[in-house]
């Protein structure tokens, strides 16, 4: 959980030249909110927990990004446009991962499910790969993606998937190697240009 992931797949480091980390520490809103999520999610467990709170809010004030501190990101996260993104209390996203504005990740829809060698009781969506969230998608329930997943815009999401697809609501469309690549250059690894 690092936030030097969030910034190297921020649309400004495709070069990975050091000016462009720069711009993107300073003008990429995914950045910051990131920033402020990892801080807050550092302290979400300790006995100063209403920091992280205090963290979360000024990410919905400033940013329009409703991150709660409990939600994990393990790899980067880059989101274009913060405004009206949503992740739950609970979300995991143990690969890098593209969140289009108004996305929404959360809800249980009153169920859980195990999950894992240690059949661990969640109650949100845990995306074990890579994923792209479209614009305005929602994506609510104990939903396990095992592979990467591409989730297209305004689409509501209730079921998971075992397969590298593209989710459109109850369609699901299987991925090629090079669609894949076309779909999401944030999910590629950073080039470092010497």
């Amino acid at each position: 959980m690092t936030f030097r992931n969030d910034v190297s797949y921020s649309n400004y480091c495709r070069a990975g030249v050091l000016r462009w980390t720069v711009l993107a520490l300073v003008l990429s809103p995914s950045c910051h909110v990131m920033l402020l999520h990892r801080i807050g999610s550092c302290l979400y467990r300790t006995p100063f927990g209403f920091l992280s709170r205090l963290l979360w809010w000024a990410g919905i004030v400033l940013y329009g990004a409703d991150i709660h501190p409990g939600a994990i990101f393990e790899k980067g996260c880059y989101m274009p446009h913060t405004v009206g993104v949503v992740v739950g209390n609970g979300a995991r996203f143990l690969g890098n991962v593209k969140l289009m504005q108004g996305s929404t990740v959360g809800g249980n829809l009153s169920r859980t499910i195990a999950w894992g060698p240690d059949r661990i009781v969640i109650r949100l969506p845990v995306f074990e790969s890579d994923a792209c969230v479209g614009a305005h998608a929602l994506v609510v329930g104990p939903l396990v993606f095992p592979k990467v997943v591409f989730i297209g815009h305004n689409q509501l999401i209730t079921s998971g998937s075992g397969r590298e697809c593209l989710l459109m609501g109850d369609c699901e469309l299987a991925l090629p190697g090079e669609l894949r690549e076309s779909f999401s250059p944030a999910l590629q690894p950073v080039e470092k240009v010497t």
